[in-house]
């Protein structure tokens, strides 16, 4: 074969492997695209009811309420890296939690895919309004930043900040400080507050108040509403949600590492942000404008939300974890279904962090029952490993034999 012919059947080759190559890397990357969360299709207020009604609060505290004999779901919730968080500390709890209903002759609810994503709903919400603040440290902090200056915690002269008709929740307080940020005055301190200054602050103010209030607000939120109230507010000119910078160098705002841990801790930075909002002179037509109740927790909703997607992953790496984890010996080689558990791909059925939660909860007894009389260990998974066995789940036993 002479050297031309040599040279154009390697082209040739390496255009094909090239092409082969491309569309596997598509096929893949078709499995990595992530989903809103679960908070934009459960219902927070639906999720608080169900979590005393299914018993949940028997045993689970959310952030200082409730019973505390069991794990805090608040803070199980938290940490920025979405619901596969919780799904995954379910899954790995669950004998133990199992093991104790049956001594405690507890009963066992069903739980159906709609019910758990308004728990996760719920969850999410309460993970926001974070642990109750120190109300002595409160009170010290208004002294130290002037804000007795002009206010009272009391029923004084001044402006009152607690007392008769003073109801205020994390909700209404960053609504306050907002619609507060761009009042000046030579006494007023405006140094940076650090985590929990906010939430000791709202501890004192509500404990002159009577003490603590539901945040009917928040539990009332619409992520939907708050994308729309971010783009009428004009947000968007400046502020990304994802990426470096926007146009007008403001910082991404559902970045874990910009992205506030809690309502409070916003509440501090949109305090601090103020006098930095353009005036109404500002050539895009840009001007500070006041919140009300709800579009703030409207706002809070959307920002919160936007972070969390439900995991990606590699759908053959997912298949080497359903084979190591042992999930092969009732659900078989590819899923596909065996002589002790059902098929888990080809039935479609999309397959989510939620979706995994309810699953474990309405089968996973059964489960763990079955490796206990085979002694065999309970798999246990990390956030990552879910990510790949979700996306190996969501694709078609003959794409995985290709």
């Amino acid at each position: 074969m002479s050297t031309k012919w040599q040279i154009l059947l390697w082209t040739i080759a390496t255009i094909a492997a090239c092409t082969l190559l491309l569309f596997v890397l598509d096929r893949e990357q078709e499995h990595r695209v992530g989903r809103w969360s679960t908070y934009l299709v459960g219902n927070p207020r639906d999720g608080q009811g169900l979590f005393t009604s299914k018993g949940c609060a028997r045993c689970h505290g959310i952030n200082g309420a409730g019973e505390a004999s069991a794990v805090n779901l608040g803070s199980v919730a938290s940490g920025g890296s979405g619901p596969q968080r919780l799904a995954t500390a379910m899954w790995n709890h669950g004998p133990e939690m199992w093991k104790r209903m049956s001594e405690e002759k507890l009963e066992y609810p069903s739980i159906d895919r709609q019910e758990m994503s308004h728990l996760f709903a719920y969850l999410f919400t309460a993970q926001f309004a974070a642990e109750p603040g120190n109300a002595a440290r409160g009170d010290e902090l208004l002294r130290s930043r002037g804000c007795q200056q002009c206010h009272s915690t009391g029923d004084g002269s001044a402006r009152p900040l607690g007392g008769a008709g003073a109801s205020y929740t994390p909700v209404t307080w960053t609504q306050a400080m907002w619609n507060h940020s761009t009042v000046s005055d030579p006494g007023m301190n405006r140094a940076r507050w650090s985590g929990g200054d906010m939430a000791d602050i709202l501890a004192r103010v509500q404990g002159s108040a009577g003490g603590a209030v539901e945040d009917d607000a928040l539990l009332r939120a619409s992520p939907d509403r708050g994308w729309k109230l971010f783009q009428e507010k004009k947000c968007e000119s400046c502020h990304a949600l994802t990426g470096d910078e926007a146009a007008a160098g403001a910082p991404p705002l559902v970045r874990d590492d910009h992205l506030p841990a809690t309502i409070l801790d916003l509440a501090g930075s949109l305090w601090m942000h103020g006098p930095q909002m353009p005036g109404a002179e500002s050539p895009a037509g840009i001007s500070w404008t006041r919140l009300g109740a709800q579009e703030t927790a409207d706002l809070i909703a959307f920002l919160y939300s936007a972070r969390y997607t439900e995991p990606g992953g590699s759908a053959r790496v997912g298949e080497v974890i359903f084979d190591g984890k042992g999930c092969t010996r009732c659900h078989g080689p590819r899923a596909e279904g065996g002589g002790n558990g059902p098929a888990l791909r080809g039935r479609g059925v999309t397959y989510s962090s939620i979706a995994l939660a309810a699953a474990l909860w309405n089968h996973g007894p059964n489960m763990y029952a079955r490796a206990v009389a085979s002694h065999e260990p309970w798999p246990v998974f990390s956030e990552d490993e879910v990510g790949h066995l979700l996306t190996f789940l969501n694709t078609s036993a003959e794409m995985s034999s290709h």
